[in-house]
């Protein structure tokens, strides 16, 4: 079976990156490591970036190159797909920026997660696999919280104290107007089992971590 290389990344521009230097508790964003954690390996050789303290390696070339995009990050995120798109990679975009805004992410990659991506994640990953991937992927439904796997931790670098983010609950029971989580999320507020969180947990090797 032929391997195919997935880049996957947590982006970060130079003025974020410079503001969150400043701050003592910069625990990883969890949703690459999270995704990899779906990723097979028999299929895929798996790569994760964060922008935090690593480089993007633009000279190398990936089969495939996911990003998380968020608002603030939008235009660096457009612009690093403009890079591995030249060189001939393909590029998914997800997250909640790309969730609220389709119709612009599209212009700059080649394929859309939009919601929440544990059911719609795996089946891209396998289309793609087999060359027949759709542009957009959309979560229908809010997923369920239960038997998620564990995040690939060993896939993070250089971030020994600050690499154990975990999720128990999804979503928000209320309705404030200012708010857009209901528009990344399914209107629905979500748990996890306690034990599968507690299971996360001890698979964090420092003994630090954040909900």
């Amino acid at each position: 079976m032929i391997k195919k290389s997935i880049l996957m990344i947590t982006p970060e521009n130079e003025e974020i990156n410079k503001f969150r230097r400043l701050q003592v508790n910069n625990f990883i964003q969890i949703t690459m490591p999270y995704l990899a954690a779906y990723v097979d390996e028999s299929k895929y050789n798996v790569y994760l970036i964060d922008e935090y303290n690593q480089k993007i390696p633009f000279h190398l070339k990936f089969d495939l190159v996911v990003v998380t995009v968020n608002t603030a990050n939008a235009f660096h995120c457009y612009e690093i797909a403009s890079v591995f798109k030249k060189s001939g990679s393909k590029v998914a975009f997800g997250g909640p920026h790309t969730t609220l805004v389709p119709e612009e992410a599209k212009e700059y990659c080649d394929f859309l997660i939009i919601g929440e991506a544990e059911d719609t994640w795996p089946q891209f990953l396998e289309d793609f696999y087999l060359g027949n991937a759709k542009e957009v992927y959309r979560c229908l439904k809010a997923p369920t919280l239960k038997h998620l796997p564990i995040p690939r931790r060993d896939l993070i670098k250089k971030r020994y104290f600050t690499k154990g983010s975990v999720f128990a609950t999804r979503g928000c029971p209320y309705h404030c107007s200012y708010c857009n989580l209901k528009q990344i999320y399914e209107d629905s507020f979500r748990t996890r089992p306690i034990k599968e969180v507690i299971e996360d947990i001890k698979s964090i090797k420092s003994k630090y971590f954040v909900f």
